[in-house]
C-alpha cells in the first residue's frame, strides 16, 4: 500500500508540474502579437503607458532618426527622406503632428491644445504720454487649409520695475499685474505648449504711470519722477525647455526691440515644441528703454520718446531704473488658434 501511495504521489505531482508548463506556454502565447507596439505610433509613443517614448505624461514631438526607413514613422525627420510615406502630407508627419492642417485628424473632435486663457492686467498706462502712438500689431487671422473654426490665441501680461527680470522659476512674487498662467513654471509651459504650430509675438505695453498709488509696479523703489514714458524697449529672450527624458536646456532667443504699441514679428518656436516635447517657457531679462536722454525740446513735449515722430531717440538705450515700471504682452499662436505673422 505504500508504495501504491508512493507512485500515486508521483504521478500527482508530475500532472500538476504539466498543468503549470502548460498555463506558462499559455500565458506566453497570448503575449505575443504580430505589432505589440502597434498603439504606440505619433503622440501615443510618449504619452501611453508601456511604449517606449512614456516618461509619466502626455507628451509629444518624436525621435530624429539617423537613415529613417519606410516603417520609421515615429522618425521626426520621416517625412524628408520618404516624402510619399504613409501619414506625409506637404513634408509634416501626421504620425508625429496628428492636428497639423491637412492631416486626416485636422479639425475633428476637440482641439487637444486648447486656448489656455491668461488675463490681460489693465491698469493707467497713459498719463505720461504726450502723444500716443496707434496700434500697430496685425490681427490674428484663421490659419489657412482649415475646416472648422479656430479658437483665438493666447494672449498674457507681464508688468516689473525696472531692472528686475521675468523669470516663472526665480519664485518671485507677480502679484496682479502678471497674467495668472505666466507666473509659474507649469502655467508658463501650458501657456507656451504646441505641437506642429507654435508662434510668439511680443507688443510694448505703453510705461505704467509710476506716480500712480495703485500696486502696478510691485517692489519698485525711489521717489517721484516727471519724465514722460519710454517710447520702445529692448530685451534678451531665453528659451526653456525640458526633454523627453526630463533634462532642462537653455536656448538663447537673441535680443528683441519694440515699440511702445507695436509687435514684434512673429518668432516661430516649432523646432523648440518637437525639441522639448514635455515643454517650454520664456526668460525676459536685461530691459532697457530710450528714456536714458531727450533732444530737441519742442519735439520731446510734443512727442516724448516717441520714433520715428522724435528721430533724435532711435538708438537711445539704457536700465530701465527700479523707480519705474516695465510691461510687455506675450501672445500665442498655437495648434487649433488663430495665427500671425
Amino acid at each position: 500500500m505504500k508504495h501504491l501511495s508512493i507512485l500515486s504521489l508521483f504521478a500527482l505531482m508530475s500532472l500538476v508540474l504539466m498543468g503549470c508548463s502548460q498555463e506558462t506556454t499559455k500565458i506566453k502565447n497570448s503575449s505575443s502579437s504580430p505589432d505589440p507596439l502597434g498603439h504606440c505610433i505619433g503622440q501615443a509613443y510618449y504619452s501611453t503607458p508601456g511604449c517606449p517614448g512614456y516618461t509619466g505624461g502626455a507628451g509629444g514631438g518624436g525621435i530624429v532618426c539617423a537613415n529613417p526607413t519606410i516603417n520609421d514613422k515615429i522618425c521626426t525627420n520621416y517625412c524628408s527622406v520618404h516624402p510619399t510615406g504613409s501619414g506625409c502630407v506637404n513634408g509634416v508627419n501626421c504620425n508625429i503632428h496628428p492636428y497639423a492642417a491637412g492631416c486626416p485628424n485636422s479639425g475633428n473632435g476637440n482641439n487637444p491644445y486648447p486656448n489656455y486663457g491668461s488675463v490681460y492686467v489693465p491698469k493707467n498706462w497713459m498719463t505720461q504720454y504726450p502723444y500716443y502712438p496707434p496700434l500697430k500689431c496685425p490681427e490674428a487671422k484663421a490659419p489657412d487649409n482649415i475646416n472648422y473654426t479656430p479658437y483665438e490665441t493666447r494672449k498674457g501680461t507681464i508688468t516689473l520695475k525696472g531692472q528686475e527680470n521675468y523669470d516663472p522659476s526665480s519664485g518671485q512674487a507677480y502679484f496682479d499685474t502678471t497674467s495668472e498662467l505666466l507666473q509659474s513654471v507649469n502655467g508658463a509651459r501650458s501657456f507656451f505648449w504646441g505641437d506642429s504650430t507654435l508662434k510668439v509675438r511680443f507688443k510694448a505695453n505703453f510705461q505704467p504711470d509710476y506716480r500712480n498709488t495703485n500696486n502696478v509696479c510691485p517692489g519698485r523703489v525711489g521717489g517721484m519722477s516727471t519724465m514722460k514714458g519710454y517710447g520702445r524697449i529692448r530685451f534678451n529672450l531665453t528659451l526653456v525647455g525640458r526633454r523627453g527624458d526630463g533634462t532642462i536646456s537653455t536656448v538663447n532667443l537673441g535680443q528683441k526691440t519694440v515699440d511702445v504699441n507695436k509687435c514684434t514679428p512673429a518668432i516661430n518656436l516649432e523646432s523648440y515644441a518637437e525639441e522639448f516635447p514635455n515643454g517650454i517657457y520664456l526668460k525676459v531679462s536685461n530691459v532697457q528703454s530710450n528714456q536714458n536722454v531727450w533732444a530737441d525740446e519742442k519735439i520731446y513735449d510734443t512727442y516724448g520718446f516717441i520714433y520715428p515722430e522724435n528721430p533724435q531717440v532711435e538708438n537711445t538705450w539704457g536700465l530701465i531704473r527700479n523707480a519705474e515700471c516695465w510691461s510687455l504682452d506675450f501672445e500665442v499662436a498655437a495648434d487649433g488658434t488663430k495665427t500671425f505673422d
